[in-house]
């Protein structure tokens, strides 16, 4: 109901993989974590639409993909992921670093434009799943680079100096890792 009341796509090729489960579980995380949490919200909003606020502050997260503070992310994550990814898949996670940390950012983006947050799906497959299926990345593998490129955040000085802007990124990466996870799978 969540999904069709929100107009995602769900009926793509791309999409013919997943099963009704793996949309119910990517549904209820979002109505977790995407709606507005408090009862007094702003806005009018419903228990079927996304916290219009929290989608406001999305856009601000394109901010990291400013110079210096990309290649403060990029430094940290590559840093940590060395010692824990082996040498074929760190090699992949380096050279695609910027396209996955652009996806990132441009999806929480364009969550704001129904056209665009219909794609969500859509999106995740083209520029996560189906990178790492191809590059043979192990959900071991995965899980670990999501957790470290999510909690990169609160050693970024963009995410020291604006605790609120941590908080949005918290809120949408747990959500998207959670997607991604479930979405990968063989």
């Amino acid at each position: 109901m969540y999904l069709t009341s929100n107009r995602f796509e769900t009926g793509k090729r791309k999409l013919q993989y997943l099963t009704f489960d793996d949309f119910l579980y990517c549904a209820n995380w979002m109505m977790c974590n995407w709606c507005c949490p408090k009862t007094d919200c702003s806005f009018e909003e419903t228990a079927m639409e996304m916290d219009r606020e929290f989608l406001q502050d999305l856009r601000d997260l394109k901010q990291v993909l400013e110079k210096d503070t990309y290649d403060e992310l990029k430094t940290y994550v590559l840093g940590i992921m060395r010692s824990k990814l082996p040498d074929r898949i760190y090699s992949d996670l380096d050279s695609n670093f910027k396209s996955f940390t652009r996806a990132f950012v441009n999806i929480a983006y364009g969550l704001n434009h129904s056209k665009e947050a219909r794609d969500l799906f859509v999106d995740i497959v083209e520029k996560f799943i189906e990178p790492f299926r191809q590059s043979r990345w192990s959900e071991r593998d995965l899980r670990t680079f999501l957790e470290t490129y999510t909690v990169a955040a609160s050693h970024i000085q963009l995410f020291k100096s604006d605790p609120h802007l941590l908080e949005v990124w918290e809120r949408y990466m747990s959500t998207m890792c959670r997607f991604i996870l479930k979405m990968y799978h063989n």
